[in-house]
């Protein structure tokens, strides 16, 4: 009788060890959902953007309530990596305009755009960026998106211009950065 009853005992362990693992693993997915439906009512605040699955992208992206900044330098990412060659000078260059924005080192945003900076991103985050320039321009006073299209395309033909040309002999701005800056052009009207 005696082996029956140990046996019964480990099956019951057993049981409750997988009960509660499994019990864990729903907190936490719960614990996830609510963080991340509280992360978008954030965004959609603090961003103006009601779409949905705008703000699923960004969340997916790895955006934060802290790197949301790094948003605004989306563009000059974009124009640095269209050659698909990040020159240290336009590295420089970007890095000096988040600290203009307040995004510091160690701070969330910074690594983010650190990591966009190592690795070219995918063009999912370019997209995304400008689905969220959309759903921004609709919503955004007329005075404020001009500001705001001066800043972007100043900065983001600063960043093409800065790697430059062979000894000055041809135009520093390449024709996938010339292709990006119209993009963007074309975005921001």
């Amino acid at each position: 009788m005696k082996p029956l009853t140990a046996l019964i005992t480990k099956r019951n362990a057993m049981e409750e060890e997988f009960f509660a693992k499994q019990d864990k693993e729903l907190v936490a997915s719960l614990h996830r959902r609510n963080e991340r439906t509280e992360l978008k009512a954030y965004l959609t605040k603090v961003l103006g953007i009601q779409d949905e699955e705008i703000l699923d992208e960004l969340l997916d992206l790895g955006f934060t309530a802290e790197s949301t900044a790094a948003l605004g330098l989306i563009p000059l990412v974009e124009v640095a990596w269209a050659d698909a060659d990040l020159d240290s000078r336009e590295k420089k260059l970007i890095l000096e305009a988040a600290r203009q924005q307040g995004i510091h080192e160690g701070s969330s945003g910074y690594r983010l755009l650190a990591g966009w900076l190592e690795r070219q991103p995918s063009q999912r985050l370019f997209t995304v960026w400008y689905d969220y320039l959309d759903e921004l321009r609709s919503a955004m006073p007329e005075i404020i998106l001009a500001a705001l299209r001066q800043s972007i395309l100043v900065r983001a033909a600063e960043v093409a211009k800065v790697a430059g040309s062979l000894l000055g002999l041809t135009d520093p701005i390449s024709s996938e950065e010339k292709r990006v800056l119209a993009r963007l052009t074309a975005a921001l009207e």
